[in-house]
């Protein structure tokens, strides 16, 4: 009587949750009520689709909270999550499943939200081969997706990325495998390729934001964009350019510490701005007790003789060096005879530089700093720009060869000021905030990838993919501001469900090994000293037992057996001598958990090495690499078709099993080479 009270109460509560809005959390919370009111199902739950959408922003957010939950409801296990991930097609190149998800959030966006940035940017990586189950294909090899593959191992990886000019929103779009760096020949198609599938969808880009790499300052220079006109035109419309800030102040502090800088006045005399004012700043500060004139941020860090990896690419250290506070301080010193007289134009130039970073950070209508504040037809940033032009286009660099940073702000001066005349004419935009036109989103997905693969600076190709795809999905599933919640995640769902739909399946699954034709394909005539053939033994013997765990008669079928296995025997082969000397129990055929091929098995093993051997190296950058391994083999195994199997698809899923287990260890040991160089 109970138990049927509960069951009355828990499906007048499902009743009452199907009317309210959809929403992926309610579909997972009637999923908790049905199955904890029912008898546990033997054969596994079943889940919907927005059941797994929303129990998988639980696992994207913490792994270990997800763990947590999972002991207190009743939730997928992560194995069946990572399976779920598994079907949304994640490849190098830009990704139609995003642009076709994009475009459905596009559809409900405001006008003035389409208005969008896009911003690329290149994240090292591991050196490394993995093969990928999904695309039936070994990634790690530089992928230019639309532009081709080649043989060199990527080390880098160039991600696109567009985000709202105006709307808060970004999403990542798509990645490339590198070798080192890419040059401006393969920037410029991909830059006007994702320009192009960005306005397919509705968007309409307005800048292009980049940090200032040579083969950037190249891209730039080839689509013709200069000073005086910070742009280019692209299907008729006027795309800005302009590089990262943070970069920009990076290089700008990198120049001042080799070299000094010489500015020119209207009278001739020429005026040096040196680090080592500041550094004899700082050690005046330093000696002080207990007030340090606004400056107390510095450090001895700061002033590192020399500065590796990360730390000297710590953007705040930077802004800390170049901020208003230090040039009052290193400006008071100078006056009270502590600092040179010529320490002012070092303080000036500190000034100049703080008021550029705040020109191009600007978030709040109202802040203290006045450039803080957005640019606007009465905002102070017009007569500051003119003065960072005087002094910019007057600097000297003494002993550089180039002036790539004075070159960088110049354009960013030019790209704001007339960028923000263009908003205004062309859309009537009273404010521009410029805190969107930088890098920063770029910098945090790679932040995010790092921590998502374990906290490693230098992920593989295969952990990149992983947690870029992750990382992905979770941006598309937010929803756009102004816009139906309900409306937006049961298209999402949909939209997702259906691209998903149709999915390749995996390789041993989906192969019709059946009447396979194909020209005959010599093969190699290695010969196998008794090492490799050793080697074949286990191989064989792992294949057996990976058979039998999924064969219909399990370890009955005495056909299979007599064929694959050896018989007992008195004397041990050569050709076994490892699975005897590794195996703990006596029978021949069976050493305890190792099994003992015979040598027909053996024979039919050794020729799917051989083809293995030959064809590896031609296919191991295409896709469907495996299955041509395993056609290849299927048919110069034709010999052995007289084999007593109780099925022909033993003997393929024996292929099948041989070519995969092949294909992990010839990685394998291909990435303990490359740690070894």
């Amino acid at each position: 009587m109970e138990k049927e009270i509960k069951k009355s109460k828990i499906h007048d509560l499902i009743r009452l949750a199907g009317n309210f809005p959809f929403r992926p959390e309610w579909s997972c919370f009637v999923s908790q009520l049905l199955n904890t009111s029912g008898r546990r199902i033997i054969a596994g739950r079943r889940w919907t689709y927005s059941d797994m959408v929303a129990v998988w922003s639980l696992y994207h957010q913490s792994v270990g909270v997800y763990q947590i939950c999972q002991c207190v409801f009743i939730l997928p296990s992560i194995a069946s999550l990572r399976m779920w991930l598994n079907n949304i097609e994640v490849r190098p190149g830009f990704l139609p499943n995003v642009f076709e998800l994009l475009k459905g959030k596009v559809a409900g966006m405001a006008e003035r939200d389409k208005f969008c940035v896009v911003s690329f940017d290149e994240m090292s990586l591991r050196v490394g081969l993995s093969y990928n189950l999904s695309e039936d294909s070994v990634e790690g090899f530089e992928d230019f997706g639309s532009l081709g593959k080649t043989s060199r191992l990527a080390n880098h990886a160039l991600v696109f990325m567009v985000r709202g000019l105006i709307g808060e929103w970004k999403q990542p779009l798509g990645y490339f495998l590198l070798r080192d760096t890419t040059t401006a020949d393969k920037l410029q198609p991909l830059l006007e390729e994702c320009l192009q599938k960005v306005k397919a969808i509705g968007l309409q880009p307005k800048v292009v934001v980049c940090d200032q790499d040579s083969s950037n300052v190249q891209l730039y220079s080839n689509l013709g964009v200069t000073e005086d006109d910070p742009f280019f035109v692209h299907g008729g419309v006027e795309i800005y350019c302009m590089h990262d800030p943070s970069h920009l102040l990076l290089n700008t502090r990198s120049n001042l510490e080799k070299y000094v800088f010489e500015v020119k006045e209207e009278d001739g005399s020429k005026k040096h701005i040196r680090w080592a004012h500041i550094c004899d700043y700082y050690e005046h500060i330093s000696q002080l007790q207990s007030f340090s004139f606004g400056s107390q941020q510095l450090t001895r860090g700061h002033f590192e003789p020399v500065l590796t990896g990360f730390s000297k690419m710590k953007v705040d250290q930077a802004a800390e060096v170049f901020s208003y506070s230090v040039a009052a301080g290193i400006s008071l010193y100078s006056a009270l005879g502590e600092l040179p007289a010529e320490a002012d134009y070092t303080a000036n130039f500190v000034e100049i530089i703080d008021g550029l970073l705040d020109s191009c950070n600007s978030r709040y209508l109202k802040d203290t700093k006045m450039l803080r504040r957005p640019i606007s037809e009465n905002s102070a940033h017009k007569s500051f720009f003119d003065l960072c032009l005087s002094v910019l286009q007057s600097l000297t660099v003494l002993g550089a060869k180039n002036v790539l940073f004075v070159e960088g702000w110049l354009l960013a001066i030019s790209c704001l000021s007339q960028l923000w005349q263009h908003m205004k004419d062309s859309t009537g935009t009273r404010f521009l905030f410029t805190n969107r036109l930088n890098q920063d989103v770029v910098e945090n997905l790679f932040s995010t990838i790092r921590r998502k693969c374990g906290c490693r600076d230098n992920p593989s190709a295969k952990e990149f993919r992983c947690a870029f795809r992750m990382v992905t999905i979770a941006e598309l599933k937010k929803p756009v501001v102004n816009v139906n919640f309900s409306r937006g995640s049961t298209k999402f769902i949909s939209t997702l469900q259906r691209l998903t739909k149709n999915r390749v399946k995996r390789p041993f699954s989906s192969l019709s090994f059946a009447n396979k034709t194909r020209q005959n394909h010599a093969i190699c005539s290695i010969s196998l000293d008794l090492p490799e053939e050793n080697r074949l033994a286990c191989i064989a013997g792992h294949i057996w037992r990976r058979i039998i765990t999924s064969h219909e008669l399990s370890s009955k079928c005495r056909a299979c057996r007599e064929v694959l296995l050896r018989p007992d025997a008195p004397l041990v082969d050569s050709a076994i001598a490892f699975v005897h000397h590794k195996a703990h129990g006596t029978s021949m055929s069976e050493f305890d958990c190792l099994m003992s091929p015979s040598e027909y098995f053996l024979a039919f093993c050794e020729v799917c090495e051989k083809v293995f051997c030959t064809e590896f190296d031609d296919v191991k950058m295409a896709r469907n690499s495996i299955s041509h391994l395993i056609n290849t083999a299927i048919h110069n195994t034709r010999e052995y078709k007289d084999m007593n199997l109780c099925s022909e698809r033993i003997k393929a899923r024996i292929v099948a099993i041989f070519v995969s287990v092949r294909i992990h260890i010839e990685l394998k040991f291909k990435n303990r080479k490359l740690q070894d160089c």
